[in-house]
């Protein structure tokens, strides 16, 4: 090769190489690996370890900071039994489960709960209140009776003999029953008088599970009152009957006090059980104005019917909270329109192992973020007992049901879940925090009303005992209710459901008109629960046909109990 002395060598150019389809496979695949690990350290985290808690223990996402698990985590079973503890002198329970038994109706308490109670623990065998149908097999005489021809087996006993005045010897193994628990009942009236009711929360490592406590074996303490109460009447102790009903009514209203959204609702539907005793005693025809005084009096002097406040909002909190980490840390994702609750010793409503499919969703959570939104959800609801309107009240709660049921749905379906990329971790921890109080069960306009149902209950039974007391008086009744103010009334309750005064009929009924127009909205003439001629109203996927609440109960004898039944056949 020659060079001229002004030119450089230039090397020849090697041809390209061809670019084959094994290279385009290798980087492809290459491309594709950094993508996934980029997705799965965007959508997944590895949960803490061993003794760390499972989110960032704080105000703003556990709300509560102390006490803590091994683990880190909040115990919020311990929390709750610091916020509810009594002293055992001023604690009514105390009393009743030495009343009770510690197996009353099948209840068995967890290990630990009487030295957290504050007292020894109570005997397994002993002296305790017998429930009548739940021991009715070891009943020397037979329950079943038969009355002006009909038979009447043994749970149509139960609920006639708690609905209406019986006379003794109708029943005969009432009447036995009876004889050998009265002096139980007379403690019972005794010891709901004291101030406070504390029962020691426990048996389940997650506070959801834990909570489904012992208020359901408390109906059976109801049944009992109101069986006394009704056999009293029948005998014509109209003060024993009102020792009774009073008795329950302080009873519902304790366990209503108690802070959790199960005890409120048991509390507010012993209150509503109470009435119905109140209304056989006070249409008897069997009350002087004496007995009327007393009860009115009575009344008067219970703690206030609680409404859904603060303490009620705190404790479903701490439920939310304790769900989503239980949930979190140990799995079952709820799912497919199945609910399945933390699958840590105890817990309940598990009819499958989670198993590695239930754990890659639970790490493509971020379940801070779901504490955070719930935290956020129920400072919104703290607001709303601020408000002075039971109805502004009533219309809001009722509204944020609706936008959490309307949450609920879009999150049921699997694609609205994995949308990967887009949505992250954050974002998929949203949608969780909007399916748990959903799965939950706990509506709290459905508690509302029961507690408006409770509170109109009562302004019911007070104003129609100031109607009696006002036609002893004055030999009939009033033309309007407020003749009644203030000689047998300080004020004029006002119906909960409407805020003006209960529908009053001096003309019609038997022996007047008197009600609130109930959950319905709608005045359906006074019509009771279960009647084909009130107005329904949508609740979900159900409606309500009762909503009117009269003071004077439709059956108040033995004989039309028994032609109802016939009717029912």
């Amino acid at each position: 090769m020659k060079y001229d002395e002004h030119e450089t060598a230039v090397p020849p150019v090697p041809p390209k190489k061809k670019r084959g389809v094994w290279w385009v496979i290798k980087w492809g695949a290459i491309f594709t690996l950094l993508l996934v690990v980029i997705l799965i350290l965007i959508n997944f985290r590895f949960p803490p370890g061993k003794g760390r808690p499972f989110v960032r223990v704080s105000p703003q996402t556990t709300w509560a900071t102390s006490p803590l698990k091994p683990n880190g985590d909040i115990d919020y079973i311990a929390f709750l039994n610091q916020q509810y503890a009594i002293p055992p002198d001023q604690n009514a329970f105390v009393d009743l489960v030495r009343i009770l038994g510690p197996k009353f109706e099948g209840v068995v308490f967890p290990p630990g709960f009487f030295e957290q109670l504050g007292i020894p623990s109570v005997p397994e065998h002993g002296d305790y209140l017998e429930n009548l149908i739940w021991r009715r097999m070891g009943v020397d005489t037979p329950i079943s009776v038969t009355l002006n021809g009909v038979r009447i087996e043994s749970l149509r006993v139960h609920e006639l003999t708690k609905s209406v005045p019986f006379a003794p010897g109708e029943f005969p193994a009432v009447d036995k029953w009876f004889q050998k628990n009265e002096h139980h009942l007379l403690a019972i009236q005794s010891a709901v008088r004291k101030p406070g009711y504390y029962t020691p929360i426990g048996g389940s490592d997650n506070s959801y599970t834990a909570l489904m406590g012992h208020v359901q074996q408390m109906r059976a303490v109801v049944w009992s009152m109101q069986r006394s109460s009704m056999l009293r009447l029948g005998r014509g102790d109209v003060t024993g009957a009102i020792d009774d009903q009073i008795a329950i009514l302080r009873f519902g209203r304790h366990i209503s006090r108690l802070g959790t959204p199960l005890e409120f609702l048991f509390g507010m539907i012993f209150e509503n059980m109470g009435h119905d005793s109140i209304a056989q005693t006070v249409f008897s025809g069997k009350c002087t104005a004496v007995d009327l005084k007393r009860l009115a009096a009575e009344l008067d002097s219970l703690p206030p019917l609680r409404s859904i406040d603060k303490r009620y909002l705190e404790a479903e909190r701490v439920m939310m909270l304790d769900l989503a980490i239980g949930i979190g840390r140990y799995g079952p994702i709820p799912w497919d329109d199945r609910f399945l609750g933390p699958a840590s010793p105890g817990a309940m409503w598990i009819d499958s192992k989670p198993g590695f499919d239930d754990a890659l969703i639970r790490a493509a959570i971020d379940w801070e973020s779901v504490c955070l939104e719930l935290n956020a959800r129920f400072d919104q609801l703290d607001r709303i007992p601020e408000q002075s309107s039971v109805l502004a009240q009533a219309g809001m709660y009722r509204a944020a049901d609706q936008e959490l049921d309307a949450q609920g749905e879009k999150t049921r379906l699997f694609s609205q879940f994995f949308g990967w990329t887009s949505d992250g971790r954050r974002q998929r921890g949203k949608l969780i925090s909007d399916m748990l109080p959903v799965y939950s069960g706990f509506s709290r306009s459905y508690q509302f009303d029961y507690w408006r149902q409770a509170l109109a209950r009562f302004m019911v039974s007070r104003v129609a005992i100031a109607l009696e007391l006002f036609r002893l008086e004055h030999g009939e009744y009033p033309r309007g209710l407020d003749e009644l103010v203030p000689e047998f009334l300080e004020t004029m309750p006002l119906d909960p459901f409407t805020e003006k005064q209960l529908i009053y009929r001096p003309d019609e009924g038997d022996p007047f008109l008197l009600y609130s127009i109930g959950r319905n909205g709608f005045d359906d003439n006074g019509a009771e629960f279960g009647t084909k001629t009130a107005t329904p109203v949508p609740m979900g996927k159900s409606e309500i046909r009762n909503v009117d609440l009269p003071a004077a109960p439709e059956i108040r004898t033995v004989q039309e109990w028994i032609g109802e039944t016939l009717k029912e056949k």
